[in-house]
């Protein structure tokens, strides 16, 4: 219950109705003007970018000092 309460989930299921609830979740998703889809889609990506692009960033540049040894320059 905690994902539904940090707002990571919208619902919780019985393992059991978990694909019957997937699917018509999709369904509804699916009914949906192609716009709404479209600009729902394009904030969830600028979202992401702003809150994880930083973190993806920072992981990949340890990375690559671990790989060559050498000590991670820092972040910008």
């Amino acid at each position: 219950m905690d994902a539904v309460r940090l707002g990571i989930a919208s619902e919780m299921c019985a393992d059991d109705e978990l694909m019957e609830t997937a699917l018509e979740r999709a369904d509804s998703i699916s009914r949906l003007p192609r716009d709404v889809l479209l600009e729902t889609k394009r904030r969830f990506l600028l979202d992401g970018e702003r809150t994880w692009g930083a973190l993806f960033e920072e992981e990949e540049r340890t990375f690559r000092a671990a790989l060559l040894e050498g000590e991670p320059e820092p972040a910008a």
